[in-house]
């Protein structure tokens, strides 16, 4: 009886612990990161929350919406409680302080710039016009365009941003790396479009967002630090490269 009444006590105790929270994601497909369009929740991040929320008592419902929506849902109305992918790099060029709170980093993205084969080594001034997903523009090119006459087209997604330069009619996409190489094969189109090492690219981390939530990021952090094994191994099936220097 008091073994049962031991096992009682810890279920009601971890019972109590468990909380429910609203992840706000992006409505694009952006595989191998992440893809939650049309209902599906697929992608690294995807795997690593939910190994996060078994470890830790937890339970997590995903909100797929616009970027520009995620961050009014977390900072405006609370109606979410994180987001990602998030950097605090990202705010300055958004004008806005927002107090949010960030996690250790989740996974780095290599933001890259693509053109045709053709095209390869050319150099920074012949590209005059550029794809990129809204609300992605690298902050290199970003940077060239207050210097110079640039045409940034604003697509609605990665797959979008990839066709138009295979279309030629624009001279450069600004994709991440693993989510290009995905699309472009499903596509079959692998060899006719090519990361040039010579344009603007970056790395920067993605992260965990969130306006209220201190004590869960803290869980967060330290569930990334103890299990670098099974973080690796789901970076490993989803084949990401983290930076370009592994492409080079």
């Amino acid at each position: 009886m008091k073994i049962l009444l031991i096992l009682l006590s810890i279920f009601y105790i971890n019972a109590a612990l468990a909380k429910d929270f609203k992840v706000g994601v992006e409505n694009i497909n952006y595989y191998p990161h992440y893809d939650f369009t049309d209902g599906k929740k697929s992608g690294y991040i995807y795997e690593l929350l939910e190994l996060f929320s078994v470890k830790n008592n937890h339970k997590f419902t995903y909100v797929v919406l616009p970027i520009k929506r995620l961050r009014k849902k977390l900072l405006e109305t609370n109606q979410i409680d994180f987001m990602y992918p998030d950097n605090p790099i990202w705010e300055k060029y958004l004008n806005s302080v927002d107090n949010k709170i960030y996690s250790d980093a989740i996974i780095t993205a290599v933001g890259g710039t693509l053109v045709r084969k053709e095209n390869l080594g050319k150099g920074v001034y012949s590209v005059k016009s550029l794809s990129a997903p809204h609300g992605f523009t690298s902050t290199e090119w970003l940077k060239i365009k207050k210097q110079r006459s640039l045409k940034i087209l604003a697509v609605q997604d990665a797959q979008s941003a990839l066709d138009v330069i295979i279309k030629d009619r624009v001279d450069a996409a600004d994709v991440e790396f693993n989510v290009a190489q995905h699309l472009l094969k499903a596509m079959g189109k692998q060899n006719e479009v090519k990361l040039d090492p010579s344009l603007p690219y970056i790395d920067i981390s993605f992260k965990l967002s969130t306006k209220n939530h201190i004590s869960i990021i803290n869980e967060f952090n330290v569930f990334l630090s103890e299990n670098k094994q099974s973080i690796d191994a789901l970076k490993k099936k989803y084949q990401l490269i983290e930076s370009i220097n592994e492409i080079l």
